[in-house]
């Protein structure tokens, strides 16, 4: 785990299929008030695609007890 919040947990994950490719594991309870940020926070980089200096999306959904999103 690299850090956690009130909303939810960051962890560093390692890509099954490319050698020496890693990218964080955001994950949050789908009980939290209001939806929570994660769904917003993966449009809003969904439309800044491509830009310099912004974080790369490259999954986000929804399980049954939590959503989540992979950034690198």
């Amino acid at each position: 785990m690299l850090g956690a919040g009130g909303c939810g947990a960051v962890y560093e994950v390692a890509c099954l299929t490319r050698k020496n490719f890693t990218a964080a594991l955001k994950v949050e309870a789908n009980n939290i008030e209001d939806g929570g940020v994660l769904k917003l926070e993966a449009e809003v980089l969904a439309k800044l695609k491509n830009r310099d200096n912004v974080i790369r999306l490259i999954d986000a959904g929804k399980r049954q007890k939590y959503r989540y999103v992979v950034l690198f």
